[in-house]
């Protein structure tokens, strides 16, 4: 699995300005994965389907990432805003309403999303017909802004973020 190349630039440009820690000798995340206070999260240069970026995060001891803070949301925005420029625009995340239509969960804790979310305009998808097939998180940029959507979980071109304790 390859790493996003633009954390390189992250790291060289941005890390005092932004705040942003990658991997330190003194850091409990392997090489290659952004710490985010306790937690490690990997942004992934492949891409996948949503079912195979969750296995591939399965694979190192991940799950897809859960977006569950304005902290972590902003430290994310971060990093994804420089991989943009990389022409990187979309990563699955780990939230779906597979089970149930309309029920929102993280997939690593089964917790529903309430209180905190960053749903982009207009969604999730209400219009049944479409919103059938859009079981699966993903953010995407509108205007300057990264947001949620819900996304179509066999498109085999998105990226996607692991996270790790």
């Amino acid at each position: 699995m390859k790493f996003c190349k633009g954390l390189n630039y992250v790291t060289e440009i941005t890390s005092l300005m932004l705040g942003i820690v990658l991997v330190t000798s003194t850091s409990k995340c392997p090489k290659d994965w952004a710490e985010f206070n306790n937690e490690c999260l990997f942004f992934s240069y492949d891409r996948r389907s949503w079912l195979d970026s969750q296995k591939s995060c399965r694979a190192q001891n991940a799950y897809l990432a859960t977006d569950d803070s304005a902290d972590k949301h902003s430290f994310i925005r971060q990093i994804v805003s420089v991989l943009d420029g990389e022409r990187i625009k979309a990563f699955y995340i780990g939230a779906s309403d597979q089970a149930f239509e309309g029920q929102w969960r993280w997939l690593e804790t089964g917790i529903p999303l309430k209180g905190y979310t960053q749903w982009g305009p207009g969604k999730p998808e209400t219009n049944a017909t479409i919103a059938n097939n859009q079981n699966c998180m993903m953010y995407y940029w509108v205007d300057d802004d990264l947001f949620w959507t819900d996304h179509e979980c066999n498109d085999r071109n998105v990226h996607f973020i692991c996270e790790k304790q």
